[in-house]
């Protein structure tokens, strides 16, 4: 299992072999082979490997939508797709990525084309209201977030959650009911 993680830009994730889980915030996916998970700028997210999973995943910074004139802020994509149109297409930018080793002068333009070719696709196809994001999941995050910066900054101390809670200046028991929710673990797990 992965650590809950969250960043700025798009993450693809492209499930090869095996079967699991991937959460992203407080929603939950069993995932085959096929299946491509879309995360969100910002949402916190994590993976739960079972059955030898196996996956590939490309995180597109904001810098190359806006290089390409995609205006990605205004979209709201959907967070699991299956999609064989686009599972080609990211295969074919995994395989020009693992192609960049041979110094090809056009392997740059060539990954570039087919990660701008996934994310048309995807902007024209996998994209949800974005009303359906509550301001409540989102302040949720943010304490979440706020919490596990903290743990992170202090981990080599004796923290406690009355702390920690503190902090993020909300109760102790709405913090471990929410970071439950939300990362699927404890505070001190």
């Amino acid at each position: 299992s992965h650590e809950v993680n969250w960043h700025k830009g798009i993450e693809l994730i492209l499930v090869d072999k095996g079967n699991g889980c991937i959460y992203c915030g407080s929603n939950e996916y069993e995932v085959n082979p096929g299946d491509i998970i879309i995360i969100n700028s910002g949402v916190m997210h994590r993976i739960d490997c079972k059955d030898g999973m196996e996956f590939y995943y490309l995180i597109i910074l904001d810098k190359f939508f806006y290089e390409n004139g995609i205006e990605f802020i205004q979209y709201q994509f959907c967070e699991f797709v299956h999609d064989p149109e686009i599972e080609d297409k990211f295969r074919n930018a995994i395989r020009y990525i693992d192609f960049k080793k041979n110094k090809d002068p056009m392997i740059i333009p060539l990954i570039r084309k087919s990660i701008l070719e996934i994310m048309i696709d995807i902007c024209t196809r996998h994209v949800t209201d974005k009303t359906d994001i509550t301001l409540q999941q989102h302040a949720s995050d943010a304490y979440i977030k706020k919490a596990i910066s903290y743990i992170h900054d202090h981990y080599t101390e004796d923290i406690s959650l009355d702390e920690i809670a503190s902090f993020v200046n909300i109760s102790k028991y709405h913090l471990t009911r929410e970071f439950k929710k939300n990362t699927g673990d404890t505070i001190f797990s």
